[in-house]
């Protein structure tokens, strides 16, 4: 429920529902949105921008003073920033608490990242600490933008440790892993935001923390020349998305109501076919995953990000020279088939989940 319609609309259903045993106080309700929103755009843009420039000020003061030379200082400064901002991020209210908070955790971990890379460590120490402080700033769960930018920084340690050891083959791992964290938190929201309280607060940063991550392994797989990948495993990326979509194809039947075994399995034998027929391209089908894990939940953003990588990645392979014509029109009739396919079958509303 982000907007004023939404909240209106559920407190009108409960109030033509008297039979549903739930109490609530729309004054309470009402002031509590006014209290998260009262801040016009205008103020928004000004507080991002000094947000920007108050850490600007802070790197030249550290430089003009000489500390930015004092590697241990650095670390120290890092450390303090990091903490203050998981401080900040906890103050109620003000959007200018938020883009501060988020602001000096990124300097933090620029001060820590200049200041280990100064000295003689290996590299992967700095990619430890990174993950490691991630970890404990989700733990201590402070706001939607530092719990986002954790999950974004841990990913991309984890990526980092993979490239720097030339473990680059695993980033197929790496991809199926958060192929299945992003079906589980899209179809298990009830189960996560009631498990306990401080889930229920986490839920939308990680969700979409795991997306981003998700799609940034599907680009370095889906954009050719970035990264040097053995061919004998990129099976397993297609394998890991092919069956999350074979899954979420037979729980959309349920909800249409697809009750004939004989259309459910000619259903499943079309989209298998097609999508073995993009097997040489992971980073199509897991576009194509996240499509419809955002249209199955009603959740808007993942639905158009989906639908926006899919597009993005049939585009690279057919500029691939790698492939030979042949090759990128059987993947390409195949990939505009199945989208056609699965905007038939979800063009119905999918009521049975709400975008919480």
């Amino acid at each position: 429920m982000k907007t004023r319609e939404d909240i209106k609309l559920v407190i009108d259903y409960f109030k033509s529902n008297p039979n549903e045993s739930i109490s609530f106080d729309e004054n309470e309700i009402e002031s509590a949105y006014i209290k998260e929103d009262n801040q016009p755009l205008a103020v928004k843009i000004l507080s991002v921008f000094g947000s920007i420039l108050a850490n600007l000020a802070f790197f030249a003061f550290l430089v003009l003073t000489g500390i930015f030379d004092i590697e241990i200082m650095l670390f120290v400064f890092g450390v303090i920033g990091i903490c203050l901002s998981i401080y900040i991020s906890r103050l109620p209210g003000k959007f200018l608490y938020d883009t501060l908070s988020a602001s000096v955790y990124l300097s933090g971990y620029v001060l820590i990242g200049i200041a280990i890379n100064t000295t003689s460590l290996p590299d992967n120490i700095i990619n430890f600490i990174f993950i490691f402080s991630s970890l404990t700033c989700i733990a201590l769960k402070p706001n939607y933008i530092l719990t986002f930018i954790s999950i974004l920084l841990l990913n991309s340690s984890l990526l980092a440790l993979l490239f720097q050891n030339n473990l680059t083959d695993l980033l197929h791992l790496y991809v199926s892993i958060l192929t299945f964290l992003n079906v589980y938190f899209f179809l298990k929201e009830a189960q996560i935001i009631t498990y306990c309280k401080g889930f229920s607060k986490l839920y939308n940063p990680l969700r979409i923390g795991f997306l981003f991550s998700l799609l940034i392994g599907l680009f370095l797989l889906g954009v050719k020349g970035i990264l040097s990948l053995s061919p004998n495993y990129i099976w397993l990326s297609s394998l890991v998305s092919t069956v999350s979509i074979m899954y979420l194809v037979s729980k959309i039947l349920r909800i249409l109501n697809v009750t004939q075994v004989k259309h459910k399995w000619f259903i499943y034998s079309i989209v298998l076919v097609l999508l073995i027929a993009t097997a040489l391209s992971p980073a199509i089908s897991g576009a194509l995953l996240i499509t419809l894990l955002g249209h199955l939940v009603n959740y808007k953003t993942g639905f158009v990000i989906g639908i926006i990588a899919f597009i993005y990645f049939v585009g690279q392979y057919y500029y691939d020279l790698n492939f030979n014509l042949l090759t990128k029109s059987i993947l390409m009739f195949s990939a505009g088939i199945l989208f056609l396919l699965f905007y038939v079958l979800t063009r119905k509303n999918l009521s049975g989940y709400e975008d919480l």
